[in-house]
């Protein structure tokens, strides 16, 4: 398997791990697939840093109706040894208080690092479309 292809790999397997755990609107299992030191880069809002901060940005998405993220990488590759470069599309799906549905078009970069023998988000910067 090429590395190109392990990376894909990788990734397709993450991106369902990480939808599965939005779905079930598990937060702490969303702030333990970033390193201990993560950043997100939400757009026009303040760089969220570390688990913990992070653990309380999901609570506030799924609280706020975030039912669903559902991924397609465009790109996949690994920088180095312990570190994958991805590019996806995302449609977050979100509940609305009158109960429809609304679906939100994002493009994120994320990297992947390797920590504690597993894959886990350290940088992730995304925006709409």
């Amino acid at each position: 398997m090429s590395n190109t292809t392990a990376a894909w790999d990788i990734m397709d397997r993450l991106a369902k791990v990480f939808s599965d755990a939005v779905k079930q609107r598990d937060v702490k299992a969303l702030s333990k697939m970033h390193t201990r030191n993560a950043r997100l880069l939400p757009p026009a809002e303040a760089i969220v840093c570390g688990q913990d901060a992070i653990r309380t940005y999901y609570q506030a998405l799924v609280d706020n109706g975030v039912t669903g993220m559902q991924f397609t990488t465009l790109d996949a590759q690994f920088i180095g040894e312990h570190t994958i470069q991805n590019l996806s599309q995302i449609v977050v799906t979100i509940q609305l208080p009158d109960g429809q549905t609304q679906e939100l078009q994002t493009k994120a970069v994320v990297l992947w690092q390797q920590e504690d023998d597993a894959y886990k988000i350290d940088i992730d910067i995304w925006n709409q479309f």
